[in-house]
């Protein structure tokens, strides 16, 4: 199960992904971010991508940042901190 979040036109800080399955603590398998693609995108923070990066490392969840969007997404490009961050959760061991 996936969630796509998106940056709230009301200026509320943060973000959040919600679910209803089931009760008890849920743990993310892995963060994907990418800034938004064509015309009238909206630019993705360096800030906020590295902050969500940092979070990540810290908890040991694995990210992945697909692009920094905008009318010419493949000039911008994909790399953080001088890199790509291709980070995958580790495959699911089936009995």
């Amino acid at each position: 199960m996936g969630t796509h979040c998106s940056e709230q036109a009301s200026g509320a800080a943060g973000w959040a992904a919600s679910t209803n399955r089931g009760a008890g603590p849920k743990a993310w398998q892995q963060v994907v971010l990418g800034g938004e693609p064509g015309p009238g995108a909206r630019p993705l923070h360096p800030a906020w991508v590295t902050q969500v990066r940092d979070q990540c490392q810290r908890q040991r969840v694995p990210f992945f940042f697909k692009q920094w969007g905008g009318v010419r997404k493949k000039q911008n490009g994909r790399l953080l901190a001088g890199r790509t961050w291709d980070e995958m959760p580790a495959p699911a061991l089936t009995a």
